[in-house]
């Protein structure tokens, strides 16, 4: 009788190798010295020969870690991250991105919003400038706006204070000792010419007012400030019953302004009355602007 195959005593001896038959026979299984060995029995307890290389990268049965989740059993320590290696960095306390030399932890948002760090800003000047697209002064008279100049180089009138704007006082002596000129009848008369600059130079006035009396309380007198380049009324009262003390004359308003030139033009003052018998006396005249 042929010795059967001791599968319990050779199998630590032995290597499975990749592959091998269902069952292997040790002398006759008919018989009572023969032993059938299973691939069951033989994968229990077989002791591979070393192979690790063939599971790491590039080898022959290489471990995806695909898949793979939660924490890994032992600490990991991976390289200091740098500017060109990857790798791990730990997160910066504020008092760390508030100090500003360290260079090995990043930053997050948070810390970095809330940092007391002057954060640097890049060169930018233009956007602010004319043109730019975060221009910051306009050629609009604004409240607390910034000015800046027109085409023209200068800057809108608006922008000056009214006080320091162009004002025309004109007064208006006979020459004969007395302190106003006279018109009587219906006919508008001059009594004196200016020179007004237009708008585009000093802006628009809104206010003409003069120092006005009558000869006597009789008739109504009027007053007008005429622009005589452009043949237009530029403001203008009438029906007025001034006081007739030529020495104690009435501050009168002439009303609306309009029709103002943009450009240069001459005015003039001129005044009328309803009869020949009283006279309008215009002393002075004030264009004033605010």
């Amino acid at each position: 009788m042929q010795r059967g195959l001791d599968a319990k005593s050779d199998r630590n001896a032995r290597t499975l190798g990749p592959y091998f038959p269902r069952y292997l026979m040790a002398g006759d299984p008919s018989s009572p010295g023969g032993t059938k060995v299973t691939e069951e029995e033989l994968e229990d307890d077989i002791v591979p020969a070393p192979h690790g290389f063939t599971h790491e990268n590039g080898g022959t049965d290489q471990i995806s870690v695909a898949g793979l989740s939660g924490l890994l059993a032992d600490a990991q320590n991976p390289v200091q991250a740098t500017e060109t290696l990857v790798g791990g960095a730990e997160i910066a306390t504020q008092a760390e991105v508030d100090a500003g030399t360290d260079d090995t932890r990043f930053v997050t948002p948070l810390k970095l919003a809330n940092t007391s760090l002057p954060l640097p800003i890049a060169p930018h000047a233009s956007t602010h400038q004319h043109g730019g697209a975060d221009e910051v002064a306009t050629a609009t008279p604004a409240a607390n706006a910034i000015p800046k100049a027109e085409a023209s180089g200068e800057l809108n009138l608006g922008w000056l204070p009214a006080s320091s704007r162009y004002n025309a006082v004109v007064s208006l002596f006979s020459g004969t000792g007395q302190p106003y000129r006279a018109n009587s009848g219906t006919t508008w008369g001059v009594l004196a010419r200016l020179p007004f600059p237009g708008t585009n130079s000093v802006g628009s006035p809104d206010t003409v007012e003069v120092l006005l009396s009558r000869s006597n309380a009789t008739n109504t007198v009027g007053v007008r400030l005429w622009d005589k380049t452009n043949g237009v009324a530029v403001a203008q009262a009438t029906g007025l019953t001034p006081t007739a003390d030529d020495t104690d004359p009435d501050i009168v308003d002439l009303g609306t302004v309009s029709n103002l030139p943009t450009g240069p033009a001459v005015f003039e003052i001129q005044a009328n009355s309803t009869s020949a018998s009283t006279d309008s006396e215009v002393h002075a005249l004030d264009i004033r602007f605010g």
